[in-house]
């Protein structure tokens, strides 16, 4: 779908690398929401359902990615905002449902943390004012075509509300066999188990999505020399 949207034609590599990307993902999906999920000792995460939810906080990244990979290409924004839009209430029906009602370990968990700790709240009311901007800009990207810089900004706020949910679940977790049940203080270092390992993430973002460029256009290079 993306190669169709940004270079306008098909190959027949596309097949096999969606393919790949599709069965690639789900097994990361599979994996890292069970590691997250299956301990008792972090009972917020302790559900069948949380690789469901990592599922439906990346659809509502989906969206704005391809808004910005087609930014050039504006008959297009509508569509991905409405897909945005919706992939967005889904994603929070899904977190009001089976989170803050659910009558599970982790539903009970939530409620108890909103109920007793200051940072459960800190967590939801930033949530809930990225969710009301993230949702106000697509509204506006769906009335009409905006800038590359409106569009960026989207992106990366959808991006952060997929990541603050990753982070605080996978890197929070790592904490448990440190420490133990009732003790868990929250360190942020600068080294490897902090600061360091945000922006290394991101080069590898960086590097990743320079090598996956300069791949295609190595594709495309060569089915041109034999056509």
């Amino acid at each position: 779908m993306v190669v169709r949207l940004v270079w306008k034609r098909e190959y027949k590599l596309t097949r096999w690398v969606a393919l790949a990307c599709a069965l690639t993902s789900i097994g990361l999906l599979l994996y890292t929401g069970r590691e997250a999920s299956i301990l008792k000792a972090r009972p917020v995460l302790y559900t069948y359902w949380l690789p469901i939810l990592l599922f439906f906080s990346a659809m509502q990244v989906l969206p704005t990615l391809l808004a910005l990979g087609t930014r050039r290409e504006p008959v297009y924004q509508r569509e991905l905002a409405m897909w945005f839009i919706g992939s967005f209430n889904v994603y929070l029906l899904y977190v009001q449902v089976f989170g803050l009602r659910g009558d599970t370990i982790s539903g009970q968990a939530i409620r108890q943390q909103l109920a007793i700790g200051s940072l459960g709240w800190w967590s939801a009311i930033g949530v809930i004012a990225l969710w009301i901007v993230s949702v106000a800009m697509g509204g506006l990207m769906a009335k009409q075509a905006r800038s590359v810089a409106f569009i960026t900004v989207m992106a990366f706020i959808s991006m952060g509300l997929a990541w603050v949910l990753r982070w605080l679940m996978l890197m929070g977790s790592q904490y448990i066999p440190k420490y133990n049940i009732i003790t868990n203080p929250y360190q942020f270092p600068l080294g490897n188990d902090g600061l360091l390992a945000i922006v290394g993430t991101f080069g590898l973002w960086i590097a990743l999505t320079i090598i996956f460029r300069e791949s295609i256009r190595w594709v495309l290079s060569g089915e041109y020399s034999m056509g």
